[in-house]
């Protein structure tokens, strides 16, 4: 039985291998093959690659099929030109940090609400595509200017990458544990709520979380201790569904 077996895997084995060779020689797939191999060469040297197969041959033909390689390097130049011209694009549109912290300059604890609003909308076109947004995160330190956090938090939810999960915890942290939230404006501190709320979300959707379970916890603490602050209570009597614990209690729940 054991020799059965063993000359059944040893045909079995056979069998594949010829099967494997005559599909791999099959001149559509040969071809292919060279292509995608021609692919990944372009990629990792920027088609220099490919120049050098086009200098050494001027066509392969296998078969019935036939790859000219003047045609591919002309369209690796167009290709290259195309990238070049979208990068000047993506350059011209990005901003450092100067052309958000110019309107940012505008922020006035005392206004009305409407004008802070108004103010963050102006912002967040600028921030979504600010250079370096990272450069935001030293603006969410304890004890930083209202108009710093309000703009970090409005850079944090335009790009909300998982380094503004520490700094944002940190800051609503700080806030909840003064009774008066330091003194800020309610619409400065739910903006900042709003930023860890987006950073969540962003962070759910990843196979692989980079919110690790401790920050997480502290991320819940911290909200919780801001929905206990007496101005958060007296904004959800006065609000309702609008309140900033509705907003509080929307984001624990991503945690």
């Amino acid at each position: 039985m054991k020799t059965k077996i063993g000359e059944q895997a040893g045909f079995f084995d056979g069998l594949t291998a010829v099967y494997l060779l005559d599909l791999l020689t099959r001149p559509l797939v040969f071809m292919t093959i060279v292509i995608l191999l021609m692919v990944t060469v372009f990629r990792r040297s920027s088609g220099a690659g490919l120049r050098g197969l086009a200098s050494t041959f001027s066509e392969v033909k296998v078969g019935d099929v036939s790859l000219k390689f003047q045609q591919l390097e002309e369209r690796v130049a167009v290709a290259e030109s195309k990238a070049d011209s979208a990068q000047e694009q993506l350059d011209a549109l990005a901003v450092d940090r100067t052309e958000l912290d110019a309107p940012l300059a505008a922020f006035n604890s005392e206004a009305p609400a409407e004008r802070l609003d108004a103010l963050a909308s102006a912002l967040r076109p600028i921030a979504s595509t600010l250079q370096d947004p990272a450069e935001y995160e030293q603006d969410l330190t304890q004890g930083a200017p209202e108009e710093k956090v309000f703009g970090a938090a409005i850079v944090a939810r335009s790009q909300p990458r998982a380094r503004f999960a520490e700094p944002l915890t940190a800051q609503i942290d700080y806030l909840a544990a003064d009774k008066t939230l330091r003194g800020f404006r309610l619409k400065t501190v739910y903006r900042l709520v709003m930023a860890l709320e987006t950073v969540l979300r962003t962070d759910n959707r990843l196979s692989r979380r980079k919110l690790n379970a401790d920050l997480r916890r502290r991320m819940s603490d911290a909200l919780e201790a801001l929905a206990a602050s007496p101005r958060c209570q007296e904004d959800d009597q006065t609000n309702g569904a609008r309140g900033i614990g509705a907003r509080v209690r929307r984001t624990l729940a991503l945690i």
